[in-house]
């Protein structure tokens, strides 16, 4: 994990392996009670949980969709998630994959922000000091990103196609 800091600017850099396995109820209530003894919340952690709300972002033809499904070794994702309804701020991400390693950058904006990329004003970005915003500025001027996807962890059988304009009112709903 990396973490660098220009002025205000944070950015989340992480590198790391990532294994998923299918387990039963059962297991994971036993495997979070065995965890809750050893580890602390997180700070987005009330008591009971929470919900964590993305909204994934992909070209015009659904290519970062289309890789995933078929597979390829290299995909991407870019999304902007939150961890809370009342939050003032969002996270902007982009995970990159190649076989079992993945590359996660993460950047801090303004729900402000957030609603403006939203609506593919990409300029925002241009005031945070860093070389990701940059490259996502890059992504959003050059049609990178058309309609998205919301999903909202831990149900995620809630998965529903939106459009910009969608998933606006959506996140002014927050």
């Amino acid at each position: 994990v990396y973490m660098a800091t220009t002025s205000e600017t944070v950015i989340l850099d992480v590198s790391r392996t990532e294994k998923k396995y299918i387990i039963s109820k059962v297991s994971a209530s036993n495997i979070k009670h065995v965890f809750s003894q050893v580890l602390r919340s997180d700070s987005h952690n009330t008591g009971d949980g929470y919900v964590v709300r993305s909204l994934y972002f992909d070209s015009y033809d659904d290519s970062d969709y289309y890789d995933k499904k078929d597979g390829y070794n290299y995909r991407k994702k870019i999304r902007i998630r939150i961890y809370s309804t009342d939050s003032k701020t969002a996270k902007l991400e982009k995970k990159e994959k190649v076989g079992n390693n993945q590359w996660k950058r993460s950047l801090t904006i303004s729900k402000e922000d957030a609603l403006r990329i939203i609506d593919g004003d990409f300029q925002p970005l241009l005031e945070y000091e860093s070389k990701f915003a940059f490259e996502m500025y890059l992504h959003g001027e050059n049609a990178y990103i058309g309609n998205g996807r919301i999903v909202d962890v831990p149900n995620a059988e809630k998965y529903e196609e939106m459009t910009n304009i969608e998933a606006r009112k959506e996140i002014e709903k927050i």
